[in-house]
């Protein structure tokens, strides 16, 4: 009887810690959510505009075996809650900055897709010590200098305000058409298409300020 009470405890005990790793969320880290699998060097991906993090699935699964593998979505994509306010992409910075801080996490490997690649050009500019490398996947440091070398870098309210009336002005489903054409665009797979479009149709600009960030704010500080 003893032994298998012990064995119980143990059991629930080792149940409660593994769902602890697996799925990590708190209060203090309100700017994405996280699945942790895995054991081995950490690598941290970060996904991109819309998308949630099994967007890294596949990935995960080849690399899991050899790495400890840190999946976050971030806040407000693929149905999660949104920020309260902004500025969201210095907020989602600052909190993945503090998570690799309080999970004492050194050679950390980065991977970001889009904003997430953008993310990690910002982290890689202020975490150099705590990290190996990083993988950017269809991003850049500054995105609206893709499209306007003389763009400045401030902030522009009113190419923001135009994205978001762009957007408001979509119902559900032409949001969900428009995202299923950009990811025929951008996406080789045509059986992630569907996925990516009802991702992103369930980001609505009125609820998830971000979507200011997005447009031209894609700049970490020339200081670095």
């Amino acid at each position: 009887m003893v032994r298998i009470l012990f064995k119980s405890a143990a059991f629930i005990f080792a149940f409660l810690f593994f769902a602890s790793i697996v799925f990590a969320q708190s209060s203090k880290h309100d700017a994405f959510q996280v699945k942790v699998t895995g054991k081995g060097q950490p690598i941290i991906f970060i996904p991109g505009a819309t998308c949630g993090g099994d967007e890294w699935d596949a990935t995960v699964a080849h690399l899991v075996g050899r790495y400890q593998c840190h999946v976050l979505t971030l806040a407000g994509y693929a149905g999660t809650p949104a920020l309260a306010k902004g500025p969201y992409l210095e907020t989602m910075r600052k909190q993945i900055s503090q998570y690799i801080d309080d999970n004492h996490l050194e050679h950390v490997i980065l991977i970001g897709h889009s904003i997430g690649g953008y993310l990690s050009l910002y982290l890689a500019s202020e975490m150099k010590d705590h990290l190996e490398k990083i993988f950017v996947v269809d991003a850049m440091p500054f995105f609206a200098g893709a499209q306007n070398p003389k763009a400045p870098d401030t902030f522009s309210e009113s190419q923001a305000q135009k994205m978001l009336a762009m957007y408001n002005n979509l119902d559900d489903n032409a949001l969900k058409t428009y995202q299923f054409n950009t990811a025929r665009f951008l996406c080789r797979d045509s059986t992630y298409w569907d996925k990516i479009a009802t991702w992103g149709r369930s980001v609505r600009p009125e609820d998830n300020g971000i979507y200011h960030d997005r447009n031209v704010g894609w700049r970490y500080p020339k200081a670095h």
